[in-house]
């Protein structure tokens, strides 16, 4: 009798250890994720994101650790605010949905014109997986061969120079341009900014010299740089560019204290369950610190820039900072 009823203590007291070791057995996410999960793109087809969201739907393909399709899904409009809200308000508590977008996630939530109630803070950042540096650009034939020939024509007669980019007044592309202005001391009411529907758009007129300077970022511009049809002045980072273009010269080695990182990353919904993030935190680690993914850098003309979820949200934060700051002095922030 005594061994049957020490035998059954330990039984008890084993399974009290169980529960409180291993929860209540009832781990929703044990077999996650087990169907296809799809990652909106808030943009058209063929563009940076969008290439970003496929070429990583591509690799998680080969990757073991992923047991399913990662699909993409198209959502354009509004300069990527479209598709955010739609995420936001449809899928706040899908954990199969992600949302792949870039820098203007911060602008659009920050600017007067157009602004979009949502931002960073509705979403739960997961990982930063490339950068893309801004770029001022002009035709083969421009008489400015780099950025201190430009800024030297703006501080005699800014008039002269017509800027163009694929983004409304406020966005990446224009701000790219106010940055550097700002800081060479130029006024910026002085300048003169065509906004275009698209990047593409803008090339265009670039080509055909209705605009003299082009602002974009350099995976948009890569294909022109390489056929000699334009000419960059100068890029927004900091840091020198390896490989293809470690010729090209920052404006920060020009003398022009100016970095603006256009980043794409990754995000979940707002209420996402810490152990979803540890899990998308290991499969972007794995997949964006991989040798495939760093020839998919060479092949885009896209910059490392892996960030986890946690380092991601404090950039996100630093960043809408700066960009405020920016937009205030231009006027044209939300209040």
């Amino acid at each position: 009798m005594k061994i049957v009823i020490g035998s059954f203590v330990t039984m008890c007291l084993l399974g009290v250890f169980s529960m409180f070791y291993e929860g209540d057995g009832n781990n929703q996410y044990e077999n996650y994720p087990e169907r296809s999960v799809t990652t909106i793109v808030p943009s058209g087809t063929g563009g940076g994101i969008d290439t970003s969201a496929r070429v990583i739907s591509s690799l998680l393909a080969d990757k073991e650790n992923f047991p399913v399709s990662m699909l993409v899904e198209n959502r354009p409009g509004g300069g990527q605010a479209v598709g955010l809200s739609d995420f936001v308000t449809r899928y706040s508590n899908d954990d199969y949905r992600l949302f792949l977008p870039a820098l203007p996630l911060i602008i659009n939530n920050l600017k007067e014109d157009g602004n979009s109630p949502f931002g960073f803070r509705d979403l739960t950042p997961l990982a930063q997986i490339n950068s893309d540096f801004s770029v001022l650009a002009v035709h083969k034939d421009s008489e400015f061969d780099d950025l201190q020939d430009l800024l030297d024509v703006m501080h005699e007669d800014p008039s002269s120079v017509t800027f163009g980019g694929g983004s409304a007044p406020g966005s990446q592309d224009h701000l790219n341009i106010m940055l550097v202005m700002l800081e060479a001391g130029i006024d910026p009411e002085e300048v003169s900014y065509v906004s275009y529907d698209g990047g593409g758009e803008a090339v265009t007129s670039l080509l055909g010299q209705n605009i003299d300077v082009l602002s974009s970022h350099l995976s948009g511009a890569s294909e022109y740089y390489r056929s000699g049809d334009i000419k960059i002045l100068g890029y927004s980072g900091k840091v020198p560019i390896e490989g293809e273009f470690s010729e090209l010269v920052s404006y920060y080695d020009q003398g022009v204290d100016v970095e603006f990182n256009q980043w794409r990353g990754v995000f979940g919904p707002k209420d996402m369950d810490d152990e979803l993030i540890e899990y998308w935190d290991n499969v972007f680690e794995d997949l964006i610190l991989s040798e495939e993914w760093e020839s998919q850098l060479d092949i885009n003309g896209w910059q490392p820039g892996y960030k986890n979820s946690e380092d991601f949200e404090f950039f996100l934060e630093e960043q809408e900072k700066e960009i405020y700051e920016v937009l205030k002095v231009l006027e044209m922030n939300a209040e």
